[in-house]
């Protein structure tokens, strides 16, 4: 019979546990998606200025009104001891190119306290295993295009290049709105 080895730090080390939110997590859940917001948000070129702290809270919490189904969303919460330290919120949809399942995964998040412990790989094992489970043939995520960090973590966990996604503003914004006006003033002259 053979004997298996453990290490001391290996036991004393508390572990992750994965389980689907419960309604009185949703607090902690939309802190750390909210955070995730912010953190990315200059990354995005969606408004003309850095949103203040309030402006953020009522977009993140206007963007969950109109898009969060509880009915149609599954989140799963990473729990470290009795906090929650990271989370993936995604859906089982049907892929209308392909006509099969797919799990999409709107949002991954660990906090930054506990970042570099493989968390958000195993919540990624955890979004690939449940959708596999629910009947997904293949899982989409969408990334920021200058969030090299997760790319990298992304395509580790076997996740590739596959459609990009351009942007293109209608009305300009910053330095090209000042340089717009400049010139409409100067025409006017």
């Amino acid at each position: 019979m053979a004997v298996k080895k453990s290490s001391v730090a290996t036991k004393n080390k508390p572990r992750i546990r994965m389980r689907y939110a419960k309604p009185e997590d949703m607090d902690d859940v939309w802190r750390l998606d909210r955070m995730n917001l912010e953190e990315n948000w200059n990354y995005f070129p969606a408004t003309t200025r850095p949103l203040t702290k309030a402006e953020l809270i009522r977009h993140h919490y206007s963007v969950l009104n109109r898009w969060y189904d509880p009915g149609k969303h599954k989140i799963v919460v990473a729990i470290l001891g009795e906090k929650i330290v990271g989370i993936i919120w995604y859906t089982i949809d049907v892929d209308l190119l392909f006509k099969v399942n797919l799990g999409f995964l709107f949002s991954i998040v660990v906090d930054p306290e506990f970042r570099g412990q493989n968390i958000g790989k195993k919540l990624l094992k955890e979004f690939k295993n449940r959708s596999k489970r629910a009947g997904a043939k293949y899982v989409r995520l969408a990334v920021l295009h200058n969030n090299i960090k997760a790319m990298n973590l992304y395509r580790q966990m076997g996740f590739f290049d596959d459609t990009h996604y351009m942007l293109s503003r209608l009305e300009p914004t910053g330095p090209e709105k000042a340089k717009q006006e400049a010139k409409e003033r100067k025409q006017k002259q």
